[in-house]
């Protein structure tokens, strides 16, 4: 059966704008606000506000960093220039009804939405740049079949699907697999902190070795001394594993947050637990590893040693 397909025509085009105080260029889009919110995965709040797109074609909607650099809010009018420099030339005036984030459907962004009916009262010569369609399920097989089908027949037709944009996307300078690079980076901080703590433990045996030695003479049990060295190397360890987690934790939290702008996808915020209680683990192995192998060399320190010792 042919797999059932909403369409919903969009117009987007680049038109200078301004508002009491400023102007920029801007990418207007004007869609159909019946069908768009039908096919688009809409928040319903810009579901509502592009849906009364239909009752007034006075409105527009504008995206809030647009909306910042000009200056404007909810209520404010907006002078648009369309069709500029051609014969259809207009300017037109819109009432800001309401503002978004981001719309699905324009991988480059879109700074404005209007009525598609309204552009084309407007520039009546305008035809529509694409279209925006679903399946009725998310399955692979779907799409393939629907994509067949619009194929049949046409060559000059050029279609775009959730796999090639992905594709596009991942091979974007903005989306490279930068995973072995973390994993490159991670091993090299594990190791760093690894040699620390062993730095730490026998730095410690330096220093305190003459008291560690004396307590021994003094009837302290081996087992004592290597708890003495244990805890306090773990104090240590846990100490700096927990101040790492918590900055590693808020600095990729930042990373994510800036360069998010970058990404044709919006990539969600992510803390994978048990990957990073591997490098915490090994931190915690490693620091009873140089505890054991310290105490021990302590253990085996003779009291006549310490005489040579200034």
């Amino acid at each position: 059966a042919r797999p059932r397909m909403l369409p919903a025509a969009i117009a987007a085009a680049f038109r200078p704008w301004c508002s009491a105080r400023t102007s920029d260029p801007a990418n207007l889009a004007a869609v159909s606000s019946t069908s768009y919110p039908v096919v688009a995965p809409l928040a319903p709040d810009t579901a509502s506000d592009i849906g009364a797109l239909t009752a007034n074609a006075q409105t527009i909607l504008v995206s809030a960093d647009m909306a910042k650099f000009l200056k404007v809010k909810i209520g404010d009018t907006l002078h648009v220039l369309l069709a500029r420099a051609t014969p259809e030339q207009v300017e037109v005036d819109f009432t800001i009804a309401g503002l978004y984030e981001r719309l699905p459907g324009f991988p480059d962004g879109v700074d404005a939405i209007i009525n598609i009916d309204r552009h084309t009262a407007e520039v009546p010569t305008k035809a529509p740049d694409f279209f925006l369609a679903t399946t009725t399920d998310n399955r692979d097989q779907t799409l393939q079949a629907a994509v067949d089908e619009l194929r049949n027949g046409s060559d000059h037709i050029q279609i775009d699907t959730r796999a090639t944009t992905l594709d596009r996307d991942q091979s974007s300078l903005a989306a490279l697999n930068i995973a072995g690079l973390v994993d490159l980076d991670s091993t090299f901080a594990l190791a760093m902190a690894i040699v620390a703590i062993a730095i730490f433990v026998f730095g410690l045996l330096l220093q305190r070795r003459r008291e560690y030695v004396t307590l021994r003479a003094q009837g302290l049990e081996p087992r004592t001394i290597r708890l003495l060295i244990g805890a306090e190397a773990a104090t240590v360890a846990a100490t700096g594993t927990l101040a790492g987690v918590i900055i590693g934790t808020g600095m990729g939290y930042y990373f994510v947050t800036v360069l998010r702008p970058l990404f044709v996808l919006d990539p969600p915020y992510h803390l994978p637990v048990r990957a990073a209680a591997l490098p915490v683990g090994l931190v915690l192995a490693a620091t009873l590893v140089s505890s054991l192998f310290g105490s021990r060399l302590v253990n085996t320190l003779e009291p006549t040693e310490l005489l040579r010792d200034e």
